[in-house]
């Protein structure tokens, strides 16, 4: 978890997740076009179990164990909410800020946030960055434009945090994986719903694994970004199943060198409509 930053001002307390809308929140901050302290947490809330924060910090160590990647690599998904949690509930604050765009993970951010804050009397606002731009993302924007939106936020009454609420118990309730926004809804898919994307990436010619996922990731739609981490475990998954081969196996998935093989149907990427 990283440590508070901004100005001295507690009057407003600003929320996001993953590092890089954090390191874009916290520059607004510090460079002083933007009142209060940011706060955050590394997670990627579309995939991975909801309802049981040690569970799900188990499945991230899992993935990245199955990636390749060392055990210590995962972060402490655990620790990280509790933290975020307890400083919100602790710190003496007029407005907590929650930044959110129109995509599933900042989505689902903002669903849980107002969950797990629905005994508080804390004044909670949501700063929309998708509502002027095609851009969904927090992190995709300069810090300067930030700090310039920062009077956009809205307060969200008790009909909206408890709707937000509500959506939250909800997706927990189904026990998903994988989670995807359309038409401004979260809704819980299969998890091998972007296998024929992860598909259409390979061809019948060896390529190193890591530019397969690349390129699956650089199709994911705009409210939709996913990360190397979730394509890593269906990749595993379609190599168990005999989908793709492997040249010569590594200690680092992303290393090795891949192909589709004779039994995997034929995937063209034109044939992707997610």
């Amino acid at each position: 978890m990283s440590e508070f930053c901004g100005t001295l001002d507690n009057n407003y307390l600003h929320v996001a997740l993953s590092d890089s809308a954090v390191g874009c929140l916290r520059a607004a901050c510090q460079s002083g076009a933007m009142p209060g302290t940011v706060i955050g947490i590394p997670d990627d809330l579309s995939h991975g179990p909801l309802d049981d924060l040690q569970v799900r910090r188990s499945y991230f160590q899992n993935l990245f164990i199955q990636s390749g990647a060392r055990r210590e690599e995962a972060c402490d998904i655990l620790a990280s909410w509790r933290c975020l949690m307890a400083e919100a509930g602790r710190i003496q604050t007029r407005e907590v800020v929650v930044w959110a765009g129109e995509n599933v993970s900042e989505t689902m951010f903002l669903h849980m946030f107002c969950d797990w804050m629905h005994v508080t009397d804390i004044k909670l606002s949501h700063v929309n960055v998708s509502e002027s731009s095609d851009q969904h993302y927090v992190a995709m924007w300069q810090p300067s434009y930030l700090a310039g939106i920062c009077n956009n936020a809205r307060e969200l009454n008790n009909a909206e945090r408890e709707h937000h609420s509500s959506e939250y118990r909800r997706l927990c309730a189904e026990k998903g994986v994988l989670r995807r926004w359309s038409a401004g809804r979260v809704a819980t898919m299969q998890s091998n719903f972007y296998d024929d994307l992860l598909l259409s990436s390979c061809t019948t010619d060896w390529s190193v694994a890591g530019r397969v996922v690349g390129l699956a990731m650089s199709r994911c739609d705009a409210h939709n970004r996913l990360s190397d981490l979730f394509f890593a475990s269906r990749l595993a998954a379609l190599i168990e199943n005999g989908l793709i081969e492997v040249q010569k196996k590594t200690g680092r998935l992303f290393e090795n060198n891949i192909r589709m093989s004779a039994s995997s149907p034929a995937h063209e990427s034109k044939a992707w409509r997610g």
